[in-house]
C-alpha cells in the first residue's frame, strides 16, 4: 500500500500540471493566436517585397576529337568562369564590362551531371535568367568551337607536311630518272666504243685490251651506279605508298574525327526558386505558435511572482 500510495500521487500530479498548461492556452488564447497571425502577417509581408530569384537549366553535351572530350567537363567547368570573353558576356547581357566576370560567378553554376555540362543560372527575371543562361551556352560553344578549330588546324599542319614530303620524294625520283637516264647514255657510249675498238682491227692487241679494259671498268662503275639509282627510286616509291595511305587516313581523321558541342536540353522556361511563400508562411506560423505559447506559459508564471 505504500508503494502504490506515491505512484498515484505523481500521476495526479502530472495530471493536474497537464491541464494547467491547458488552462493557461485557453484563458491566453486570444494572445497566442494574435501572436500567430501577426507572424504571419508578417511572413506574407516579407515574402511579397522580398526580391524574386528565378533559375533555368540548360544541359550540354561536350563535343569529341577522335572520340575524346574537347575537354574534360571537370576542366570546363574549373577554367570556364574566368576565360568566357567578358566583353562578349557584357554585349549580350547589358552588363557592365568590369562587373562582368563578377556578376558571372555569382549568376551561374556549371556542374557534372552523367556525362554532360549542367548549366544553372539565376536572376531576377525569367527573361532575364533564360538571356543569361542562353548567352552562356552560346559562349561555351563558341570556345569548343576554338578548340576544335585548333585540333583541326594542327591535323591540317599534319597533312600539308605529309603533302610536302610527297611533292619532296617525287621530286627525287624525278632527280633519280634524269640521273638513271644520262648514265644509261653514258654506258652506251662506253659500250659503242669498244665495240668499234674491236670492229676496227678485228682483234684486240695489247695496248687496245688495256683500253677496253678500262672501258668495261668504266662502264660497269657506271652500270653499279644506275642499279643503285633504281633501288633509291623504288625505295623512295615505297615511302610514297607509305604516305599516300597516312595521307588518306589523315583526310578520314578531319572529316570524321570532329563532334561539335551540343546543346542537350536548352532553357526552355525559368522558374522562381525563392521566395518560397507557402514554406514560409509555414514556417511563419510555426514560429508564430511556438512565440505564442511562450508568451501565454511567461505571462502566467511572471503574474503569479
Amino acid at each position: 500500500m505504500n508503494n502504490e500510495q506515491p505512484s498515484k500521487s505523481e500521476h495526479y500530479a502530472q495530471e493536474s500540471d497537464l491541464w494547467h498548461y491547458i488552462n493557461i492556452f485557453i484563458k491566453r488564447k486570444k494572445e497566442i493566436l494574435g501572436i500567430f497571425f501577426i507572424v504571419v502577417i508578417l511572413t506574407v509581408i516579407y515574402s511579397l517585397i522580398v526580391p524574386k530569384t528565378f533559375e533555368a537549366r540548360a544541359l550540354i553535351k561536350i563535343g569529341q576529337i577522335e572520340g575524346e572530350n574537347i575537354e574534360s567537363i571537370k576542366e570546363t567547368v574549373v577554367t570556364l568562369p574566368s576565360s568566357l570573353n567578358s566583353k562578349e558576356l557584357s554585349e549580350k547581357l547589358g552588363i557592365d564590362l568590369a562587373q562582368a566576370n563578377i556578376f558571372l560567378a555569382k549568376k551561374i553554376q556549371l556542374r557534372e551531371e552523367e556525362g554532360f555540362m549542367a548549366i544553372t543560372g539565376s536572376g531576377a527575371t525569367q527573361s532575364e535568367t533564360l538571356q543569361l543562361v542562353t548567352a552562356v551556352n552560346d559562349l561555351i560553344i563558341k570556345r569548343h568551337q576554338g578548340l576544335a578549330y585548333q585540333a583541326q588546324a594542327a591535323i591540317e599542319d599534319e597533312i600539308k607536311q605529309i603533302k610536302n614530303q610527297i611533292n619532296d620524294i617525287d621530286s627525287s625520283i624525278t632527280s633519280s630518272n634524269e640521273v638513271i637516264k644520262n648514265l644509261e647514255e653514258e654506258a652506251q657510249i662506253m659500250q659503242k666504243k669498244v665495240w668499234k675498238i674491236i670492229e676496227a682491227t678485228g682483234y684486240v692487241s695489247e695496248g687496245r685490251g688495256l683500253v677496253v679494259q678500262s672501258y668495261i671498268g668504266a662502264w660497269q662503275s657506271v652500270r653499279n651506279k644506275i642499279e643503285n639509282e633504281q633501288t633509291r627510286v623504288e625505295t623512295l616509291k615505297g615511302e610514297r605508298q607509305d604516305l599516300e595511305a597516312l595521307l588518306r587516313e589523315k583526310g578520314l581523321q578531319k572529316v570524321y574525327r570532329y563532334q561539335p558541342t551540343q546543346i542537350e536540353i536548352p532553357p526552355f522556361n525559368s522558374i522562381r526558386i525563392s521566395p518560397n511563400r507557402r514554406q514560409n508562411v509555414k514556417i511563419g506560423g510555426f514560429l508564430g505558435l511556438l512565440i505564442g505559447i511562450f508568451y501565454a506559459v511567461a505571462s502566467e508564471y511572471f503574474k503569479k511572482k
